[in-house]
């Protein structure tokens, strides 16, 4: 792991502030990779443009089913339970192209995903699912861009 594979805690592009609440791998997009405790609705970043903020959230909670390998799904077989980030690396999945690869063993039973907030819209939830953390930062630059043309 290189510190070039990490993106700083606070970003500055096109007008826009990116705060992300820890260092964030840039190889860990999915959702699967917020998911720290039973909670279910972690803050993962902030997106903000002149006095227009959206937070993203790492929502829902996660049940995987892994298996040691491919063949042993489902046949009764043992498996492990993974609800967390830190387990996911426990089962030797370490990043998102792990993940992909581990998909012939594993089983997703509950899934998080990225929804968007902001202190603009009623009721402060917009109702937009994503399944990466890029596309979330991209779809809450357009919500604000919409929001400050109004």
């Amino acid at each position: 792991m290189n510190l070039s594979d990490f993106v700083a805690t606070t970003v500055s592009t096109d007008g826009f502030t990116v705060n992300y609440l820890d260092p964030i791998r840039l190889d860990r997009q999915d959702p699967a990779w917020y998911v720290w405790d039973i909670n279910c609705h972690q803050l993962v970043a902030s997106v903000f443009k002149q006095d227009k903020t959206v937070y993203i959230y790492c929502d829902g909670e996660m049940r995987i089913h892994a298996w040691e390998d491919g063949s042993m799904k489902h046949k009764d077989s043992q498996y492990s339970v993974i609800r967390y980030c830190d387990q996911l690396e426990e089962n030797g999945i370490k990043n998102d192209l792990d993940l992909i690869a581990a998909e012939p063993r594993i089983e997703v039973q509950n899934n998080a995903w990225f929804d968007l907030y902001g202190d603009f819209v009623d009721g402060e939830w917009f109702d937009c699912v994503n399944h990466s953390l890029g596309d979330a930062i991209d779809q809450a630059k357009v919500l604000i861009n919409e929001e400050l043309a109004k």
